[in-house]
């Protein structure tokens, strides 16, 4: 799969000096998804060889896209999109994308997670999720890009971060 192709990129390409050597990866890898455990597992592949890249002093970040407006496995079933939004993923827009890619090019996390979610909805719909510890202690975040020159609706529990470490927040 594309995903696993990554550790061929990686036995390439190390040895060159590289500025940056950037991963595709998915939210998946935060919250789970019904009927996805290899996908999720191969999203959790690419984090973890970022983060063994970084911890060989080599350029890595892997990036946890949510959902796209109009692109990927959300936007193939209105059906899917409309669960997700129902349980609080809303679908970033492509412009945004862009705009969080050039955010994060020289963040020094392993991996950051950029998607919209709302905890609340999260916690409505997953009612275990409100003692889950690892939702409990979800921090919202927010960094400013180019195009985030005023505050809207859209920042409501925007990008997820866990213990600050690991993953970062940014939002569009």
């Amino acid at each position: 799969t594309p995903k696993i192709s990554s550790y061929n990129l990686h036995v390439l390409t190390q040895h060159l000096k590289l500025d940056h050597f950037v991963l595709f990866s998915s939210s998946t890898v935060l919250f789970g998804s019904v009927g996805q455990a290899a996908y999720v597992a191969a999203n959790a592949y690419m984090d973890a060889l970022a983060a063994y890249r970084q911890h060989h002093d080599l350029p890595a970040l892997s990036i946890q896209w949510g959902t796209v407006a109009n692109i990927g496995l959300a936007a193939q079933s209105e059906e899917r999109g409309n669960r997700l939004e129902n349980e609080g993923v809303t679908p970033l827009q492509p412009d945004e994308c862009t705009a969080i890619f050039t955010a994060v090019s020289n963040i020094s996390n392993s991996a950051i997670g950029a998607f919209y979610f709302d905890i609340h909805k999260w916690k409505d719909h997953y009612t275990s999720a409100k003692e889950n510890p690892f939702f409990n202690n979800l921090s919202i975040k927010k960094v400013e890009t180019a195009q985030d020159s005023s505050a809207t609706n859209r920042e409501r529990d925007s990008f997820a971060a866990v213990d600050g470490s690991v993953h970062t927040s940014i939002t569009a």
